[in-house]
């Protein structure tokens, strides 16, 4: 069996204030056994347009006019005309189509990759099989 090393196991430690200890005071070691991930993700952020609008403005730009949309995103054409009507309302798209100055900044901004500030590390905790821990 392993030996437990304090120095070099990570353990958490939560403080439980409704909790009183009585003799000795102090914290109580609880063998929990988790699996645990380290896990790294972008920090959540308000996004300024929805899936579908950028995929017709990311196509709209690499010069697909808008009359072959419906095929290329496998949608039906009535709400594909209704997203270009919105990108036309958000003058992110001109009368003919192509993507506005406005527009390739917006999707510029959208498809930035997040900075280090910007990320958030976490770490993720998922219980064990009982099997696992069967003492033979």
């Amino acid at each position: 069996m392993a030996s437990f090393d304090k120095s070099s196991t990570p353990v958490l430690s939560f403080r439980l204030p409704w909790v009183e200890w009585e003799n000795p005071p102090g914290p109580r070691w609880l063998f929990w056994p988790v699996l645990a991930w380290r896990t790294v993700a972008p920090r959540p952020r308000q996004r300024r347009m929805n899936v579908l609008q950028k995929a017709v403005l990311g196509l709209c730009r690499s010069g697909r006019g808008t009359g072959a949309l419906p095929d290329q995103l496998k949608l039906g054409p009535d709400l594909v005309a209704f997203i270009v009507s919105e990108l036309k309302q958000l003058s992110w798209l001109d009368g003919r189509g192509a993507v506005t100055p406005a527009g390739i900044k917006v999707l510029e901004s959208e498809q930035a990759e997040p900075s280090d500030e910007q990320m958030l590390a976490r770490t993720l905790f998922r219980r064990c099989p009982p099997a696992l821990f069967r003492v033979a």
